[in-house]
């Protein structure tokens, strides 16, 4: 059961990683225009760099000298952040992306 769950959360943080790297080469596809004004190419560049470090931070929980509360914090974090870009993106990019943010963030 463990390695199970390592191995999900290896999917998870790949996931996030993946879904970071698009966010941040396709910003202008994923927002409107008027998101695009209220929100800078600055806000999404941090996005995904939040994202990417808080998935690394749930792939990485046994290797060397990390603490055991990193995975928790990191895991919690892709969580709300996961919640939150349901509604980022249902108000800014009008299209329905519950799913997307949803079913990791469960």
């Amino acid at each position: 059961m463990n390695i199970f769950l390592w191995i999900l959360q290896i999917i998870l943080g790949l996931w996030n990683i993946s879904g970071a790297a698009y966010m941040q080469g396709h910003y202008q596809d994923l927002a409107t225009e008027g998101a695009l004004a209220a929100l800078p190419a600055a806000f999404w560049l941090v996005l995904a760099v939040v994202q990417v470090v808080l998935a690394v931070g749930i792939m990485v929980p046994k290797m060397g000298a990390v603490p055991s509360w990193m995975t928790t914090t990191s895991a919690t974090g892709l969580a709300l952040l996961s919640l939150a870009s349901i509604g980022l993106f249902s108000a800014y990019a009008g299209f329905p992306g519950m799913l997307w943010g949803l079913l990791p963030a469960a």
